[in-house]
């Protein structure tokens, strides 16, 4: 199973770069 797959249902997906792309509704919740 993908991570894009893992994150989806939470707004959450990695770029080509592995990084997540936060939606910006979500921002506040994001932990680096």
């Amino acid at each position: 199973m993908s991570r894009e797959l893992l994150f989806a249902p939470f707004g959450f997906r990695l770029d080509d770069y592995g990084r997540l792309d936060v939606p910006a509704g979500a921002q506040g919740m994001a932990v680096d």
